[in-house]
């Protein structure tokens, strides 16, 4: 026995094996979902930017080119990192998605007008919604949120 308190322990010390290293379907069903909504984003910014191209040029083009390509890039950011098994992006995300969820709440008449929109911009925003509602849903799930946390060895 050493002395000194401040030895390092003697008996072999590592990490324990890591479990788990397999992705869950639901993990990869929800990643899938959501480039699949992005993809689905993109869509609907070249629909919007045909739609204000027959109303005439303008300078709200450059803002929704700009809005739409800052949007998209966040949202393959997260993905991108959701794949890659990254807990903050998860995180993240469904906190954002939440935040979004209120914020389309609380601006109801802004959100009605875009009912009366164009179908297929209406059609565009609700399947975007649904895969996202649906991939924030299965990222939650007790089993994949488990998985998310562990860090391999």
């Amino acid at each position: 026995m050493n002395s000194n308190p401040y030895a390092p322990p003697t008996a072999p010390v590592a990490d324990p094996p890591f479990e788990g290293t397999t992705r869950p379907r639901a993990a990869s069903f929800a990643v899938r979902m959501l480039w699949s909504a992005l993809a689905l984003g993109v869509l609907q910014l070249v629909s919007e930017l045909f739609t204000m191209a027959r109303t005439g040029p303008g300078p709200a083009i450059v803002g929704t080119i700009a809005g739409g390509c800052l949007a998209l890039a966040i949202l393959a950011l997260f993905t991108f990192h959701i794949g890659r098994r990254r807990n903050w992006a998860r995180i993240v995300f469904i906190v954002l998605f939440w935040l979004g969820i209120a914020i389309t709440a609380m601006t109801w008449q802004r959100t009605l007008a875009t009912l009366r929109g164009p179908p297929l911009d209406l059609t565009l925003t609700l399947l975007q919604y649904l895969l996202q509602a649906a991939s924030v849903i299965l990222l939650s799930t007790p089993g994949v949120a488990a998985w998310y946390k562990r860090t391999e060895a």
